[in-house]
């Protein structure tokens, strides 16, 4: 274990980010408190990617199976390993602030991923039924045998 730095510092977001710079800290010497506020750690190469394209108990299954120092999720294990606390079910603005976090931390690392979609400038976007590409993905099936036209050309549309 490394000589704690007596710094404490909250990290907001489980995701590639978040978990990358909470294990460099935590190795540094600083206590770290991780909050996000799904009840799932990753971010969005666990929940995000559709399971058409990517099912989430292959990609943990194949986690699991990669030797070490292979494991892209070897982050978590390590940070468990530190005793690093994770606060899932915790959502920023929510059901804590930042204001909170400054107010009981040292620092605080924002890393809340793409959460806010960037919208075309185009009428209509408030329609009944026009949803963003990441909202459509992670509820997928609510769209079961329904007729879907899809704006844009890039991975998250071809998705």
């Amino acid at each position: 274990m490394p000589q704690s730095k007596g710094k404490r510092i909250a990290v907001v977001g489980a995701g590639p980010a978040g978990l990358t710079c909470a294990l460099s800290l935590a190795v540094a010497g600083f206590d770290v408190t991780i909050y996000e506020k799904s009840q799932r750690l990753g971010g969005i190469p666990i929940w995000g990617i559709p399971a058409f394209v990517l099912p989430g108990n292959l990609m943990e299954y194949q986690i699991r199976q990669l030797p070490e120092g292979c494991d892209p999720h070897a982050a978590l294990r390590q940070l468990r390993e530190l005793g690093v606390p994770f606060r899932t079910g915790t959502a920023l603005g929510t059901d804590v602030t930042v204001e909170q976090l400054r107010a009981d931390y040292d620092a605080v690392f924002v890393a809340t991923g793409a959460e806010r979609p960037v919208s075309p400038a185009a009428e209509g976007l408030d329609l009944p039924g026009v949803v963003q590409a990441k909202d459509y993905l992670t509820e997928s099936s609510r769209y079961l045998g329904k007729t879907v036209l899809v704006f844009g050309g890039g991975n998250t549309a071809i998705d």
